[in-house]
């Protein structure tokens, strides 16, 4: 449901999430920095978790849109590969650690099978990409693809640690350092 009165209940919770995580901010909270009433609030959304799944899908939503993207275009196999992982890592940083914590931990048993239907949709249909991949001869077929699959998500990671991205100018510089390491390993080209 897209209304301005919607919309400044998003961006007023997207900015407290960011900052808080969702947990520690109250409908209260968000009504008061969107400048709606409480009664404005329910008419969109059942409670603070159904706004928070709302926000998610959105980001999923446009997440997967951008892989689609990607995953089309006519860049070389390697390429989209790096462009994955830079999409991947701009997504995270885009929300909070915060909000990423709540999100991940919150108990609500609701919002963690949200959480596992999303993750397993896009784990699914990146598997399949890469199944394919591996069939078209793109991705060598002695290598399994939950391997791969582990191993990008750990890419992720490092691309994010601190003191690796001190050797860097750029984190794509970093990205790219980590794609060609993941694609040729550290033996000379022949």
């Amino acid at each position: 449901m897209s209304s301005p009165k919607n919309e400044q209940i998003r961006k007023a919770a997207g900015e407290l999430f960011w900052k808080y995580g969702f947990t520690r901010v109250t409908v209260e909270e968000i009504c008061r920095e969107a400048g709606v009433s409480k009664m404005t609030f329910y008419k969109y959304y059942r409670n603070k978790n159904d706004l928070v799944k709302s926000i998610m899908e959105e980001k999923i939503n446009e997440g997967m849109a951008r892989y689609r993207e990607i995953m089309s275009s006519d860049l070389p196999y390697t390429k989209k590969v790096e462009q994955i992982i830079l999409q991947k890592m701009e997504h995270t940083r885009d929300m909070s650690s915060e909000f990423l914590r709540d999100y991940f931990s919150s108990g609500d048993e609701e919002l963690m099978a949200f959480a596992n239907e999303k993750t397993r949709a896009s784990v699914e249909m990146v598997t399949e990409d890469f199944h394919r991949a591996q069939e078209q001869g793109l991705i060598r077929e002695d290598i399994r693809i939950g391997f791969i699959m582990y191993f990008i998500n750990k890419m992720v990671h490092l691309a994010q640690d601190e003191e690796l991205k001190k050797q860097y100018e750029s984190i794509n510089d970093l990205i790219m350092e980590l794609t060609r390491f993941f694609f040729y390993g550290v033996m000379k080209r022949i």
